[in-house]
């Protein structure tokens, strides 16, 4: 059975990948929006917060990556 919530873990984990391969090639970061990254940032590091607050280890460790 596929589990949806590693699915899930892994596309939000790592989905500045494109975007950080994108910036080492052209050296360009003009077209990176800052608001969204600190968004996105912050929101992942809450979310490695409430997986550690309600002891999930999986929550806590995709987050955290």
């Amino acid at each position: 059975m596929i589990n949806i919530g590693a699915i899930a873990a892994f596309l939000t984990t790592f989905s500045f990948v494109p975007q950080v391969i994108k910036v080492v090639k052209t050296k360009d970061t003009k077209s990176i929006s800052l608001i969204m990254y600190l968004m996105s940032t912050i929101g992942i590091f809450l979310w490695m917060m409430h997986g550690l607050m309600i002891k999930d280890s999986a929550l806590f460790y995709a987050n955290m990556v």
